[in-house]
């Protein structure tokens, strides 16, 4: 029984050598296969600083374009519902477009066409294009993320398909709610606040202040904190009533109007128009913003 048993012994030990052996070999064969990666950029880095404008399609009814104007950028979300703007946030873009012009390993998978559709290059890929002076930079179609290696697969106009390291997935979305600023006032910074007039009919208040007027700071730091809730079209929140303006000025001849509204379900939302110095528009930004009953009091407590 006991020479039995030591021959058992041997032969499991002898099956599990073997099977470590076949392990070893698969590892190593898989590794002298797996592609090498090779140090360079999506974008070529000498355009980072150029691009002004990026375009997004990640379903057939919606296009996103994002657009700077001066030094700052404004996205347009294009679907069933019409053209909607509003501003965007500035370092957003510029982290995007920092992460496609950076030097980093790329993994060449495959020069065939026909696997496209498998790495989700094809009718599923979101498409993004960068753009300088309206002159297209590149084309790049992001698909699949290997969960596994944290990797993104992705090709240009042509057929060579790529895998690198996946910091872009967030950057991959049409949603104006990912790409607005997310404070009504920011536009204008704390420090350039000069003054502020706040105007809402029915409680009869037309309230002005401006740098003179004590703990005036602590006004303009509480309205400049002050953040929207999801970006709108004017359509989604049916008929409504202007309840209330307030404008902020700046120092340098900057303005921003908020015109805060209410629909027959007491839902609070509101629209914003940035002034230049020439007190002209400077962009048509008409989107509407989603407000919170916490955030419509306290501005009409700020001024009440």
């Amino acid at each position: 029984m006991e020479h039995k048993k030591i021959t058992r012994l041997s032969f499991l030990f002898f099956l599990a050598s073997v099977l470590i052996f076949c392990i070893s070999l698969f590892f190593a064969h898989s590794r002298s296969i797996s592609p090498r990666p090779f140090l360079s950029a999506i974008l070529n880095p000498s355009k980072e600083k150029k691009i002004n404008k990026i375009t997004i399609l990640t379903d057939e009814n919606e296009r996103l374009e994002l657009k700077k104007i001066n030094s700052n950028w404004f996205a347009t979300l294009f679907n069933d519902e019409g053209a909607t703007t509003a501003r965007a946030e500035n370092s957003l873009l510029e982290s995007f477009v920092k992460k496609v012009a950076k030097i980093r390993p790329l993994y060449k998978i495959s020069e065939n066409p026909s696997d496209f559709s498998a790495f989700a290059l094809k009718e599923n890929a979101a498409v993004v294009e960068f753009f300088s002076d309206e002159e297209r930079a590149i084309k790049v179609l992001f698909g699949l993320r290997d969960a596994l290696s944290s990797r993104i697969f992705f090709r240009n106009d042509d057929k060579t398909v790529f895998e690198t390291e996946d910091d872009f997935s967030q950057f991959l979305t049409t949603s104006l709610d990912f790409w607005a600023c997310g404070e009504f006032f920011s536009a204008i910074t704390e420090t350039d606040v000069q003054s502020v007039r706040f105007v809402a009919p029915e409680k009869q208040l037309d309230f002005k202040a401006d740098a003179s007027n004590d703990d005036f700071s602590s006004l303009a730091h509480s309205l400049l904190i002050l953040r929207h809730g999801n970006v709108k079209n004017a359509r989604f929140f049916g008929e409504s009533r202007l309840v209330a303006t307030l404008f902020v000025f700046s120092g340098n001849g900057n303005a921003v109007k908020l015109e805060i509204f209410e629909n027959a379900e007491k839902v609070h939302f509101s629209k914003k128009t940035e002034w230049g110095r020439e007190g002209e528009e400077i962009v048509a930004e008409n989107a509407f913003y989603e407000m919170s009953d916490w955030t419509f009091e306290k501005i009409f407590s700020l001024f009440s």
